[in-house]
């Protein structure tokens, strides 16, 4: 001990550490599921005969996105919408996280319409279920939410999640941007939509700048930041602002007016998308090659890039098929009638036909409008049924509406 102005001290030894044994450092990386945003179209699949089925419904946030791609006045789900769901389904639960894997043969069928009611909601809720095969077949479909009744295919395929050789591939985007000496004013593309009658809201007008070149195309694609642009891997409006970018290619060089076009090319089907493991963005550079144009299809290879070149995702042989206006109103309206027919309403058509006597009927089947050889065979299988001839019905009933109520009543009989 020693005093230093009045105050004692001592001195402590001094150890030197001893050496560790060197051993590498483990990291157990893995998700989490409170440090990361659910993706709007992601849940936990379950099994239904030998499938393995993903149900997402079609509700909040995703309603919001989807209302602002509008056709023909009508909200119609994008054919992007199924390739980001099953792009969440191979990385956050199919083992596809980290490493290459793709998509095969895909064709998108028919189209989805939702309808809004006054309250923002969808006047039938809806879910999207993915279905994938132990085969390695997949198929996106709408169904009932309520129900559960499978209502229709909208796009299917093949997926394949064997080990391939990581190709990482990057784009040298300045040479692209030296090949492509033309910039595109954004408003030659949406005007033409818009004129066709795909009048896209600000949501969905995801393009942002376009160089184009005499056989390729260099697009800025990049989602609204409202709030509807969380969870997503891509983000639906940004896949489909890469389609969008596409038709750069038919619109005349050079030109300072507005392309007169009077129809629209659709993504139909496209032969292979892999997923290079190189991650995801909402901000992206889209850069397509032109493979062959005609007056029906154009056909390009694209690939999906970071600022830096790096692309996330390859579509080979991606092809989009004209529609006219009049082809895609009458695909809308036959969806649309599907829906106001089950749901929005329920026709009533009078029933005048003689009155029988009270407990006349009791536990007995009735049929109406058999002709007379169902009735004979009718008769012969339930003696004790009751028997209703259309042609007792009121005079002030016409015949057409004889025949469809008669129709539409031994349906739902």
């Amino acid at each position: 001990f020693r005093s230093v102005t009045g105050v004692q001290t001592c001195a402590l030894p001094i150890w030197a550490p001893q050496e560790a044994a060197a051993e590498p450092l483990v990291f157990n990386k893995q998700r989490f599921a409170w440090t990361q945003t659910k993706h709007p179209l992601s849940v936990a699949p379950r099994k239904e005969m030998g499938y393995t089925v993903y149900s997402a419904p079609i509700r909040g946030k995703l309603v919001h996105l989807l209302s602002h791609h509008i056709i023909f006045g009508e909200i119609v789900v994008p054919g992007a919408t199924y390739l980001e769901m099953l792009l969440a389904a191979g990385e956050y639960v199919l083992g596809g996280a980290g490493k290459q894997w793709s998509i095969t043969n895909v064709g998108f069928t028919a189209p989805l319409v939702l309808k809004r009611g006054q309250d923002g909601n969808l006047v039938r809720p809806v879910d999207l279920y993915l279905e994938i095969s132990p085969g390695g077949h997949w198929a996106e479909s709408s169904v009932d939410s309520q129900t559960g009744e499978l209502l229709i295919t909208h796009a299917e395929g093949e997926v394949d999640f064997r080990a391939q050789e990581m190709e990482l591939p990057t784009v040298d985007l300045q040479e692209v941007r030296a090949r492509c000496d033309e910039e595109v004013v954004i408003e030659r593309l949406y005007l033409p939509f818009s004129k066709i009658g795909l009048p896209l809201q600000p949501r969905f007008r995801t393009v942002r700048h376009i160089l184009r070149g005499d056989e390729e195309v260099l697009a800025k694609i990049e989602a609204e930041n409202d709030g509807t642009n969380v969870g997503y891997l891509f983000n639906p409006a940004v896949l489909d602002g890469t389609f969008q970018g596409s038709m750069a290619l038919m619109l005349a060089r050079r030109a300072t007016e507005v392309d007169d076009l009077t129809s629209l090319r659709i993504p139909l089907l496209c032969q292979k998308i892999t997923n290079y493991a190189q991650g995801y963005a909402t901000s992206i550079f889209v850069h397509h090659q032109m493979q062959y144009i005609n007056d029906r299809e154009l056909c390009v290879n694209s690939k999906l890039c970071k600022p830096d070149g790096k692309a996330m995702l390859g579509m080979e042989t991606l092809k989009f098929r004209e529609v006219r206006p009049e082809h895609i109103q009458k695909m809308l309206q036959q969806a649309s009638d599907d829906i106001e027919e089950d749901v929005l309403e329920q026709e009533w058509a009078p029933f005048d036909a003689p009155a029988g006597k009270a407990g006349s009927l009791p536990g007995k089947v009735l049929f109406m409008g058999a002709s007379a050889a169902l009735r004979a065979a009718l008769e012969a299988k339930f003696p004790s049924a009751a028997f209703l001839d259309l042609d007792d019905w009121d005079s002030d009933v016409t015949r057409s509406e004889e025949r469809r109520v008669g129709k539409e009543c031994r349906s739902r009989w």
